[in-house]
């Protein structure tokens, strides 16, 4: 049986995700493109817990990678229904 981390990746790989308008509104601030959450989803390890700790998060999954600029970028992922 495949990993949840493992069917997101494949949904990433055939362009079958959505980016929320509440990430996009991140991503605009962050100067962020949709290829560096991909990217993101496709390299990342996951991780537990959050990098802001005074915030709670509804994310099912969430997944983290260093940059070339040594970012840390974490990206929270809501499996899609179905999936989990």
């Amino acid at each position: 049986m495949k990993r949840a981390i493992d069917k997101l990746r494949d949904l990433v790989r055939e362009e079958r995700y959505q980016i929320s308008i509440h990430a996009n509104e991140e991503m605009a601030n962050d100067l962020l493109e949709a290829i560096d959450i991909e990217n993101t989803i496709l390299t990342g390890s996951i991780t537990k817990g959050s990098p802001e700790t005074h915030e709670e998060r509804d994310t099912k999954l969430q997944v983290k990678r260093v940059t070339v600029a040594r970012w840390q970028l974490f990206v929270g992922l809501l499996p899609p229904t179905g999936l989990q």
